[in-house]
């Protein structure tokens, strides 16, 4: 999985490393089916693992969930670049050019990096 991650909902998360977006994205975000992807357009699998924490007396028991990200093997370069030219247009109308020049991917995911920085 290559740095940084997308995770896309209604927004947009763009987190420096995996390891940020477990650490700041809630488990509950894996029900509005967030489409997430890695740095060139690897798709990123969330999902939730619930980890047992102990118990009270042996009959109140805490569980915590934890969200996982998973590499799949689909590589979908191609809707990366046209959600984050997308979201960048939403951002800036001017952006429409990333379409007309057709920038690299990694020139748009710079763009939009740099236009709105990372979530974590």
């Amino acid at each position: 999985m290559k740095s940084p991650i997308f995770v896309f909902t209604d927004d947009l998360d763009i987190f420096r490393t995996p390891e940020a977006a477990t650490s700041y994205l809630e488990s509950w975000i894996v029900e509005n089916d967030p489409i997430a992807f890695d740095s060139e357009g690897r798709v990123v699998r969330l999902s939730v693992e619930v980890v047992k924490r102990g118990s009270f007396f042996g009959f109140i028991h805490f569980n915590k969930e934890k969200l996982i990200l998973q590499e799949t093997d689909e590589l979908k370069p191609d809707a990366l670049k046209e959600k984050l030219t997308a979201y960048a247009n939403r951002l800036d109308p001017k952006a429409t050019q990333l379409i007309a020049e057709n920038l690299q991917l990694s020139d748009v995911v710079q763009t939009v990096i740099s236009k709105k920085g990372f979530t974590a």
